[in-house]
């Protein structure tokens, strides 16, 4: 029978009359409600704290959950494999009666702790090995001299009392001993308010960078209208065409290398009397004016020419932030050509 795993419905409980409580106070901390109308910039601001808190929360809830269930079933998985050892013997000569389990240590090592019936204060604890487990030794904060421990109850309270074997400074600390707390069921509105209504909500920055990459999206959006966009096979057919009429021929394109943009590497031959620098420099103006209003442009390396063969590289672009540089070149040309 399980001792330590509980029903699902009570985790959920646990975590969301945590939540409330925890919402409650940062709501009195802060000044405002969940879903208050602020008042002014500065109430908004700590609105966005509180309901970011309660996002926060919603979103860390079957995480939080799943791990506590996973410690109390283990915990469960332990008492059934480590049987209650043989109960030990007080130094009053009583035999101590076991009391409650107990789980420490990195591992959580399971722990069984006895108390004496007759002496009530005295308490000894074995571990899963059936040893008697004795805690770390303590040291004086003043001489560093061992410490000897006594535990007392008094009017709900326990006092722990250290005292230095060596110097005989004491040291006192007392603890409150809980009250049970009979806990009432959770109001189902509150529950909505502070926690299920809260969990598909999106944070404070989460809906400011919604917005922005909603307005990034808008704004690079290229006005297609304003620009040719030819294909590789559009542009060498054109420009095969255009190029004729000024006597140059067998315009190539090589395999182009693909990134962000497309670069080719061109080669024609002139079939005119130009010199290898006309010749260059005649390509460079056809080129340029032909695909000025494309999405094609020729690279910033020079043309080369030598003995009637020309070659260069052109680059391509069909990237929204490329073209809408390119629409802005043209518009900014076509208000030059303005009278």
């Amino acid at each position: 029978m399980a001792k330590y795993r509980k029903s699902d419905e009570y985790y959920h409980d646990q975590y969301d009359r945590h939540t409330i409580e925890g919402l409650k106070e940062y709501e009195t901390l802060m000044g405002i409600k969940l879903n208050d109308e602020p008042k002014n910039l500065q109430d908004k601001m700590k609105q966005v704290r509180v309901q970011d808190y309660a996002i926060q929360s919603a979103r860390e809830k079957r995480a939080t959950i799943e791990g506590w269930k996973q410690k109390d079933e283990q915990r469960d998985r332990m008492i059934a494999r480590h049987p209650v050892p043989m109960p030990p013997t007080c130094l009053c000569g009583k035999t101590m009666l076991f009391f409650d389990y107990d789980f420490f240590g990195p591992q959580d090592d399971i722990h069984f702790i006895y108390t004496c019936k007759k002496c009530r204060n005295k308490n000894q604890i074995i571990d899963q090995y059936g040893e008697a487990y004795l805690p770390p030794a303590k040291s004086c904060s003043y001489c560093n001299g061992n410490l000897v421990s006594k535990v007392t109850k008094s009017k709900g309270k326990i006092i722990l009392v250290d005292t230095c074997e060596d110097c005989d400074r004491a040291e006192t600390l007392e603890f409150d001993i809980p009250k049970p707390i009979k806990l009432k069921p959770i109001d189902e509105n509150e529950r909505a308010y502070y926690c299920t209504d809260i969990e598909h909500r999106r944070t404070f920055y989460e809906d400011l960078k919604a917005l922005v990459d909603l307005a990034d999206e808008i704004k690079v959006k290229p006005d297609l209208s304003k620009i040719e966009m030819l294909k590789l096979p559009q542009l060498e057919r054109r420009l095969s065409e255009m190029l004729h009429k000024s006597n140059f021929y067998k315009l190539t394109l090589q395999q182009p290398k693909i990134s962000d943009v497309i670069t080719v590497v061109f080669s024609v031959e002139d079939n005119s009397d130009r010199s290898d620098r006309q010749s260059s420099k005649e390509l460079k103006r056809l080129l340029t004016a032909e695909i000025q209003r494309t999405n094609w442009r020729l690279m910033s390396t020079e043309i080369v020419s030598r003995m009637g063969y020309l070659s260069g590289q052109l680059k391509g672009f069909d990237q929204s932030e490329h073209l809408n540089k390119l629409i802005k070149e043209i518009e900014m040309s076509d208000q030059k050509q303005r009278p």
